[in-house]
């Protein structure tokens, strides 16, 4: 089909974006690495979204909050800690980043911040939490369907269930929703 061909097309233009981004950031820290400030850099890197592939029948991003859209690489390096890398499996947000970065300072994030420390970081109990991402108005992109970009889109974690709603720009009705287990439809 010709929306498959597009598709293939534009993944084929991402790929090497990701290889071009994986080397200048292995340049960043071979850099470092060489003047010898690594040891004490903290180092974050996060994506702003992820790529959709016709996953959920769209592509690229700025349409939907499906999973390969939302959930980004967020890699954090400290210099000064040793120790194995670790896979956080909680659900967190960028939101987390400033707390992060502050406590790896030594500095307590404010006690109003939306965000906090990510687990593995600090000492805290993380526990479960709602985590949420909006998309107030689709990019409009070729191939969207007209009533897609009518729509304001919200989504919330739970652990390993969301729920994607879809609310009129104009009225505020909620006129789609869709719940996804994540362990069986990411």
């Amino acid at each position: 089909s010709p929306r498959k061909k597009y598709n293939e097309t534009y993944e084929r233009m991402h790929n090497p974006e990701v290889d071009y981004i994986d080397r200048s950031v292995g340049r960043l820290i071979d850099h470092l690495r060489a003047s010898g400030k690594l040891e004490n850099t903290v180092v974050l890197f996060v994506s702003d979204h992820g790529e959709e592939f016709l996953e959920h029948g769209r592509f690229k991003h700025g349409i939907t909050l499906y999973e390969e859209v939302i959930r980004v690489p967020l890699i954090v390096y400290d210099g000064r800690i040793e120790r194995d890398g670790i896979q956080i499996q909680e659900v967190t947000s960028n939101l987390d980043i400033m707390p992060t970065l502050l406590s790896l300072a030594g500095e307590t994030p404010p006690s109003g911040a939306l965000g906090r420390v990510l687990p593995g970081f600090a000492d805290n109990d993380t526990g479960e939490r709602l985590v949420y991402s909006e998309l107030p108005r689709p990019v409009l992109q070729d191939g969207m369907e007209p009533e897609d970009y009518d729509l304001y889109w919200k989504a919330v974690v739970d652990g390993r269930y969301k729920l994607i709603t879809g609310e009129d720009v104009e009225s505020g009705e909620q006129i789609w929703s869709r719940f996804h287990d994540l362990a069986e439809d990411p």
